[in-house]
């Protein structure tokens, strides 16, 4: 069977069609090219054969490539890819890339939100962390003040003397050693005690936090705020030498303690003037508003009334920061 030339001319040797044929085809649906008709053989000027007699399909030209770019079908060179050469493909610029799901964006908020502001202290305490210092000389009534502060606000109560004799009752070298300068009234090195403060603070997985009887010394106290953070509160309870004696050695009577003797009792006062006091004036050549002065002689509940109030204003202050 013969083909429709582009140019609507017919050849003079075309055959025509019977009036049989006519009415055969008439009616009939039209049949579309399949995919392994692309490749019949082509007359001259380009059209392509067809079974259907009124198939008028032009064959489209391959689109020339851009001055300078890459050639139809291929990918630029050193894509390290390969693609199918196809006759109509156009080379076009890669789809813009998608932007992230939505619950990839809130992920990412949330995590950078954790991180603002995080102190550059121990890793595992809160941004929102309350430091507050206790200190006195010896039997000034920490204790028994601290006791009282935990209860009501919900404090983590760290003693410096506590932990030191803990690790003593553990008989480890190091509380050997710890043992051996506490009998002499000596301060206990403070790499050791900080290092024990800042085991417990990370144990204790909470954000608010009382420490009584450290910093005893200067270099104690630049070396906390250096690795973990200033106080927001340093509580100095005031108490002259002859009632602190006598509340030790009453209290030595019952407690076990080895530092509760006499002799002990006097080289504690002397460390406590030469050592500890000047900790409150570097503190209040930091800021004035740190140190709070309570005197601990009257009775324990008129003490804490005094504390309390300070404590309120304190915890008032850091919630709204």
């Amino acid at each position: 069977m013969g083909c429709r030339q582009s140019t609507l001319a017919t050849e003079p040797n075309q055959i025509k069609k019977s009036k049989e044929a006519d009415d055969a085809l008439e009616g009939s649906p039209r049949v579309e090219l399949a995919p392994s008709q692309a490749n019949r053989p082509q007359s001259a000027d380009g059209v392509r054969g067809t079974d259907s007699p009124r198939d008028n399909t032009f064959k489209l030209q391959p689109i020339p490539p851009f001055a300078g770019g890459p050639q139809v079908g291929q990918l630029p060179a050193g894509s390290g890819k390969s693609e199918k050469k196809t006759e109509h493909a156009v080379v076009a610029a890669p789809p813009p890339a998608k932007p992230p799901p939505l619950r990839r964006l809130k992920s990412a908020l949330k995590s950078a939100s954790k991180n603002f502001d995080k102190p550059a202290g121990i890793g595992s305490i809160s941004t929102k962390r309350t430091v507050v210092f206790v200190l006195g000389g010896p039997g000034c009534g920490k204790g028994t003040q601290c006791e009282r502060i935990v209860k009501e606000f919900g404090f983590v109560h760290l003693s410096a003397g506590d932990l030191l004799r803990l690790e003593v009752k553990k008989a480890s070298p190091l509380g050997k050693k710890c043992d051996a300068l506490m009998k002499e009234g000596k301060l206990v090195p403070v790499e050791i005690t900080l290092g024990l403060i800042e085991k417990a603070m990370k144990a204790s997985g909470k954000k608010l936090f009382l420490i009584d009887g450290f910093p005893r010394a200067i270099d104690q106290a630049k070396a906390f705020e250096a690795k973990i953070c200033r106080p927001d509160k340093v509580l100095f309870l005031e108490c002259p030498k002859e009632v602190m004696q006598q509340r030790l050695l009453k209290r030595g009577e019952s407690s076990g303690r080895s530092d509760d003797n006499e002799a002990t009792i006097i080289k504690r006062f002397e460390t406590f003037e030469k050592e500890s006091l000047p900790v409150i004036g570097h503190y209040n050549s930091i800021d004035k508003n740190i140190v709070s002065k309570v005197s601990s002689v009257p009775p324990p509940d008129q003490v804490y009334k005094t504390i309390q109030e300070i404590l309120r204003k304190t915890l008032e202050a850091q919630a709204s920061t």
